[in-house]
C-alpha cells in the first residue's frame, strides 16, 4: 500500500492535467495589445510611426488642403540592387489591414539631386500612386493620370539618405483629381 500511495503522489491526476491545460488556454486567449475584444484596431504603445518620427523619417503632404502623414512605415532607396538609376519613396498610414493607405513614388533614370518631372506615360516607367485613399477611391495615380514635380535635394547610398519635396496632381479611379502640395520625404538608413 505504501508504494501505491507514493505513485499517486508522484503522478498528477487527470483533473490536474485538465486544469493546467485550461489555465494555459485561458492565458492564450486574452486579447492582444493590437486588437480589442470586438476586433477593432488599437495602436500598440510604441508604434512604428513613433519609431519613424524619432528617427527623423517622414513622408507627408497636403492632399486637397488636408495634411496627410504616411508614417506607419517609411522607406526610401537610391540605386537599390537590381534597379539601375532608381529612387524609391514609400510610406504607409494606418493599421496593417485592407484599409491601410499607401503612397509611393518610383523614379527611374535618376543620377542624383535635381528637379524631375513625373508624368503619366513617361518613357522610363516612373510612377506615383496612392492606394486605399477610401473604399470608393482605391487607386490614385499608377495607371490613372499623374503629374508631379519631384525635387531631390539629397540622394546617397551606403547608408541611404534621401530628402525630396514634391507637388502636383494625381487622378483617382473615380476621375477626381487630387491636388498634392507641400510633399516632403526624408529617410535615413
Amino acid at each position: 500500500m505504501n508504494t501505491i500511495r507514493q505513485r499517486s503522489l508522484c503522478h498528477p491526476t487527470i483533473g490536474t492535467i485538465w486544469l493546467a491545460i485550461f489555465s494555459l488556454l485561458m492565458c492564450a486567449c486574452q486579447p492582444s495589445d493590437e486588437l480589442s475584444e470586438v476586433g477593432q484596431y488599437r495602436p500598440i504603445p510604441v508604434s512604428q510611426a513613433q519609431a519613424a518620427a524619432a528617427s527623423g523619417d517622414q513622408l507627408s503632404m497636403s492632399i486637397d488642403g488636408v495634411e496627410w502623414r504616411f508614417e506607419t512605415e517609411v522607406f526610401g532607396a537610391f540605386h537599390p540592387p537590381g534597379y539601375h538609376q532608381a529612387l524609391m519613396i514609400s510610406g504607409t498610414q494606418g493599421p496593417k489591414d485592407a484599409n491601410e493607405k499607401t503612397f509611393n513614388i518610383n523614379l527611374y533614370g535618376i543620377t542624383g539631386p535635381g528637379t524631375y518631372p513625373l508624368r503619366s506615360g513617361n518613357a522610363v516607367g516612373s510612377v506615383a500612386q496612392i492606394g486605399n485613399l477610401s473604399h470608393e477611391e482605391f487607386l490614385a495615380g499608377n495607371m490613372m493620370p499623374f503629374d508631379l514635380t519631384v525635387v531631390i535635394e539629397r540622394a546617397e547610398t551606403n547608408p541611404t539618405r534621401i530628402r525630396a519635396t514634391f507637388s502636383g496632381s494625381i487622378e483617382t479611379n473615380t476621375a477626381r483629381q487630387l491636388q498634392i502640395r507641400d510633399g516632403v520625404f526624408q529617410y535615413t538608413e
